[in-house]
Formats: C-alpha cells, structure tokens, sequence
C-alpha cells in the first residue's frame, strides 16, 4: 500500500518542501526577514482573514519572495601552532577564540602584502 500511494505524497509534498528548503538557504543571510517575523507582522495587519474563513486549497503555493543575493564566496583556512603562541597572539590581538586569532592574522597578513585592496 505505501508504494502505492508514495508516488502521490511526493507530488503533493514536493512545493512544500521546496519552499521550506528554500527558507533553509536564506537562513545565514543577512538581508533574510525570519519567518516568525512575517507571520507575526501579517497578523497585525489590518484585515487580516482569520484563518478557519480561509478556504482549502488542494495545492500548496509558497508565498512571492524577494530574490536573495548570491553571498560573497569564501574558503576556510586552519593550521595548527602551539597553544603558548596562540595565547600570546589571542592576547595581542584582543580576541578570545582560535578563529578570531585565524581570521587575525589573515588580516594582517593580507594588509601587509595587498595593502586595502579588496580584489
């Protein structure tokens, strides 16, 4: 019986779970408007229709959405120095974790060899 019907819960399911995956990718932008704040922001809007005098609707349509710009593309760096080193570096440079002393020192390096070019 499942497989009879999996073909089916798949059509039916497939705009839902775009739409949710979708919501996904936008979570670590910076310009995404959470979801929570949506629905909160719809239900004070006046004239808003309570939601049992919606009519069912037997095919699921996400809402229109702005396009998300596409973020800027970045690698990860590590290495690996001994601990003392590190902490004197995390003291120098006033920052409390291994990635800030990364991120640190890239900088540094990357202003003395380039300069403020961001190219």
């Amino acid at each position: 019986m499942y497989r009879a019907i999996r073909p089916k819960l798949i059509e039916l399911t497939r705009p839902v779970i775009d739409f949710l995956n979708a919501l996904d990718g936008e979570k670590d932008h910076p310009d995404r408007v959470d979801l929570e704040r949506m629905v909160l922001s719809a239900e004070r809007q006046k004239g808003a229709t309570p939601l049992h005098q919606i009519p069912a609707s037997p095919r699921f349509t996400s809402p229109e959405r702005a396009p998300v710009p596409k973020a800027e593309v970045t690698n990860a760096i590590q290495y690996a120095r001994p601990a003392i080193q590190v902490a004197k570096v995390k003291k120098r440079l006033k920052v409390k974790s291994n990635r800030e002393v990364g991120e640190g020192t890239f900088d540094y390096f990357y202003r003395a060899e380039f300069g403020n070019d961001d190219e």
